[in-house]
């Protein structure tokens, strides 16, 4: 929270980690934007070359993966993009409430389940933006 909004913040590379729905909520939680190390060729190509430890850059192998990752957090984020980030409160074991100064609301579900929150229903493993009541 102390740093947002003062320099872009990004996620480790997807593509060296696992790409599960809670890392895309982990980096809607904590405002940061997805990353990858692309490259136009296989990456078993850069094994002589400084980028040896890049070991799936590969862009056609991952292309799905970037619109799906980047899809499900800029659907939340561009919602509070230049907003001021000013509280994050934990409403109940894996669930989070991020609170802007746009007057909004983000809500994550890390759990598998429904949650209600103020008679919106959170479905499992989602964030949702609301409006701050």
């Amino acid at each position: 929270m102390v740093i947002n909004n003062s320099m872009d913040m990004f996620a480790p590379y997807s593509n060296f980690s696992f790409y599960t729905q809670s890392d895309v909520l982990r980096m809607i939680d904590y405002n940061l934007s997805p990353s990858f190390v692309l490259t136009h060729e296989p990456s078993y190509q850069l094994s002589l070359t400084n980028s040896a430890r890049f070991y799936s850059t590969e862009y056609k192998e991952y292309k799905d993966l970037i619109q799906d990752i980047y899809g499900q957090v800029n659907s939340v984020l561009s919602e509070v993009v230049n907003a001021r980030w000013i509280d994050r409160q934990v409403v109940e074991n894996g669930v989070i409430k991020n609170v802007y100064d746009n007057g909004k609301m983000v809500m994550i579900n890390y759990t598998n389940q429904d949650i209600i929150f103020n008679g919106t229903v959170i479905a499992p493993l989602s964030a949702i933006v609301m409006e701050v009541e």
